[in-house]
């Protein structure tokens, strides 16, 4: 992830999905979080 890259460690990545929640939806988010916790560990 390139946000990975810039500096932003996985609590920041959480924070943003928990607050674009309402945005994208439930399933988007959770698979966003899967996507997340894949990558950062």
């Amino acid at each position: 992830m390139g946000n990975l890259n810039i500096g932003n460690d996985k609590e920041v990545l959480l924070g943003t999905v928990t607050q674009l929640l309402p945005y994208v939806g439930y399933p988007r988010a959770l698979n966003a979080i899967r996507c997340i916790n894949e990558i950062a560990g």
